[in-house]
């Protein structure tokens, strides 16, 4: 017996790359909007005069400069979370990107643990509620970042208000969700 062709089944060879065509464009998108890993290179700031009125308690240990000429993405970075040991850290952008890495650190006598470099830096777009980019500033303004509770991200956003979470793992290619809870407090954001 003959195989059939698609010509036999009503396809014609134009219709192929048709199809084609049209996967490529549905995929091709969020192949190029996924996270990559980028080199960022850190400069120690090793000493900062605190005023002792306005941060009673807090002692600076070190923090870092980062620079990374690689991403056009990498930049604007508004809030910056932790995992509980210091070791995991997340930034989110106020142009809708993550920003994720993790913190080297030495120890120095008399300052305990200080902050040298960064590794495993991966930077991406942040995604909506059905996985879309965030694009334009009223959407994509990201202001805070917080581990709750669970251990997944809330992400609070300025202009549009909204508090959004992203689970983790696996956040910084995720969508994110909400629930009723996360929308009063949008509710609450957005009338002040």
């Amino acid at each position: 017996p003959q195989t059939p062709q698609l010509e036999d089944c009503g396809m014609v060879p134009w219709r192929r790359s048709s199809i084609a065509l049209g996967l490529i464009a549905i995929v091709l998108p969020l192949c190029l909007t996924r996270a990559k890993k980028v080199k960022v290179n850190s400069t120690r700031i090793a000493n900062c005069e605190l005023e002792p009125d306005h941060f009673v308690g807090l002692q600076f240990t070190g923090g870092l400069v980062l620079r990374c000429d690689e991403d056009d993405n990498f930049g604007g970075w508004s809030g910056l979370a932790t995992s509980s040991k210091g070791q995991h850290a997340v930034s989110v952008s106020d142009r809708g990107h993550w920003l994720e890495m993790t913190l080297e650190y030495s120890t120095e006598a008399n300052h305990g643990a200080m902050p040298v470099s960064v590794s495993g830096a991966k930077v991406g777009p942040m995604r909506g509620l059905e996985g879309e980019k965030l694009d334009g500033k009223s959407l994509s303004d990201a202001e805070s970042v917080v581990y709750d509770n669970r251990g997944d991200l809330l992400v609070s956003f300025e202009r549009h208000h909204r508090v959004w979470r992203y689970q983790t793992p696996g956040f910084i290619d995720s969508k994110a969700s909400t629930d009723s809870q996360l929308e009063t407090m949008s509710r609450l954001l957005s009338d002040h």
